[in-house]
């Protein structure tokens, strides 16, 4: 309705083989969409700047139903990771509550233009988020009498 405020996007989706079952646990990545599969900062060194065009905010609030019968045994561990002078950052914290499981990752890219000097911790921090992108919640089925 106005071009002065950012876009946002909300939807539900469901989606069918997205868990990964082993013995009597359940794998379960929260980040279905729109994550980062591998570095997109390869090179070890850059010539020139990074240019993300604009800033940057990507939300995703992931919840999740545990089955009768199952119970959490592993959550990703909650984690903040900012870059120098707040340039970015990006959050995943997990919780549990009754039979519903919480997942909120942010990320937030403050700034358009990373220079050569800035490129190590950029290239750092999304080797970092690449890896926190791809934790999985372990659900286990509860011991049967």
């Amino acid at each position: 309705d106005s071009t002065n405020k950012p876009i946002k996007e909300e939807f539900s989706i469901t989606l069918k083989n997205a868990v990964t079952k082993a013995n009597n646990q359940l794998f379960v990545n929260p980040l279905l969409l729109d994550k980062y599969e591998e570095n997109p900062f390869k090179v070890e060194n850059r010539l020139y700047p990074v240019d993300f065009t604009t800033s940057k905010e990507q939300v995703q609030v992931y919840n999740l139903e545990i089955p009768t019968g199952y119970s959490v045994e592993k959550l990703p561990e909650n984690i903040k990771m900012t870059l120098p002078e707040n340039s970015g950052s990006f959050l995943m914290q997990s919780s549990v509550t009754e039979n519903n499981v919480q997942v909120l990752f942010k990320l937030l890219i403050n700034k358009p233009v990373f220079y050569q000097q800035e490129y190590p911790g950029l290239r750092t921090f999304f080797d970092e988020l690449v890896k926190k992108q791809s934790e999985k919640i372990i659900i286990k089925k509860d011991n049967q009498l």
